[in-house]
């Protein structure tokens, strides 16, 4: 289990592919025609609500169920038909599914003894593992007398200790506490940076993704529906669903999309003027919404500035930002998050204000 530097030094290689994949329970379509290339030592998150069918991804690949159709290639090769043995797929599940009656040495072990390795292979892999996840010292011990946390070192050492050439890690942090679920995001990263494993990580957390991944690849009810850098999710979504997934969008209804100076523009009603938006995002193939996430929004509290008029009807301190609630377009709620300074006026219930953005920051879906 030494750092893999020609894991590195072979991103671009595809390691994993998804061709045409579809689930069918019955008249249910739990996928739906899903298709992904991972590349070698790359860590992508597949990432969608409850029922998208995330977990059921997961599960072919694993070799744990069949896909109706469509494929699953390990390194250019099918692994249809294949037992998930001998698929050199290491998996960490939510719940940990370590063997209770066993200790924790004998767990990480497991995967060695039934690929028929040597005690001395063993002893020396499994005293690699503990330290490699910080559990030195602790082999003797049965899962009842660790941690969450601990437990959860555990499965990931059982899952990376015969060097998988792909880690399923199905929601592995859900049953940890906020702090904790932070410190192993750290670790998990360190292990991925050292080790150069090729990681399919299914989550529902937005945050989790975007901390985690090179790439994020969201499902919505079977469907692939955007895979990019956690960077390009966030700033250019290709569709509401997206932009909503992805954490709080504004959405502000566009009444006309028009060409004005050489440059695609879009009014709002009651906007004061056009509002430019880039070329890649002028479409006049039905109604169009203008997207804004919340904390590229200002508040004018003078009135001068121009944009939308409107009126606070909430605002809640959240320590290092203050979130406003804003009526605007007689109706239309926005939220406006706001840097919270010791000389800032906390505004009260019923202010009259003007909500601001600079153009760069909003998306026409």
């Amino acid at each position: 289990m030494q750092p893999k530097e020609s894991a590195r030094s072979s991103a671009g290689t595809v390691s994993v592919e998804l061709v045409g994949l579809t689930k069918k329970y019955g008249a249910t379509i739990a996928i739906d025609n899903v298709s992904l290339r991972i590349d070698r030592g790359e860590f992508v998150a597949l990432l969608g609500p409850s029922g998208s069918g995330k977990t059921s991804v997961l599960m072919i690949a694993a070799g744990f169920s069949d896909p109706t159709s469509g494929d699953i290639r390990i390194d250019g090769k099918s692994m249809i038909g294949v037992p998930p043995e001998d698929r050199g797929v290491g998996v960490v599940f939510q719940n940990y599914a370590l063997f209770p009656h066993l200790r924790v040495e004998q767990n990480i072990s497991f995967p060695l003894e039934m690929r028929k390795k040597s005690k001395d292979e063993i002893a020396a892999s499994v005293g690699q593992a503990l330290r490699l996840v910080g559990l030195e010292g602790l082999g003797r011990r049965y899962p009842h007398e660790l941690s969450g946390g601990q437990q959860q070192r555990v499965a990931l050492a059982r899952a990376l200790v015969f060097e998988p050439t792909l880690l399923l890690m199905d929601e592995p942090l859900g049953a940890l506490d906020k702090n904790l679920r932070l410190q192993m995001q750290q670790e998990l990263r360190a292990l991925h940076r050292d080790l150069g494993t090729t990681i399919l990580f299914v989550t529902h957390d937005q945050d989790e993704a975007l901390a985690l991944a090179n790439r994020v690849a969201i499902l919505h009810e079977g469907k692939l529906v955007q895979v990019d850098r956690p960077l390009n999710l966030y700033r250019e979504p290709h569709s509401r669903f997206v932009a909503s997934f992805m954490g709080d969008c504004n959405f502000l209804p566009i009444s006309e999309l028009h060409r004005e100076d050489g440059a695609w523009k879009v009014r709002i009603d009651g906007y004061t003027g056009s509002v430019p938006v880039a070329d890649s995002d002028a479409r006049s193939d039905g109604p169009s919404e203008l997207a804004i996430r919340p904390h590229f929004m200002q508040l004018d509290v003078a009135g001068t500035g121009g944009g939308l008029a409107g009126r606070v009807i909430d605002a809640v301190f959240l320590g290092q930002i203050t979130e406003y609630v804003v009526e605007v377009l007689g109706g239309t709620k926005v939220i406006v998050r706001q840097i919270s300074r010791d000389n800032a006026e906390f505004l009260p219930l019923g202010s009259d204000v003007g909500v601001t953005w600079s153009w760069p920051a909003a998306r026409v879906l």
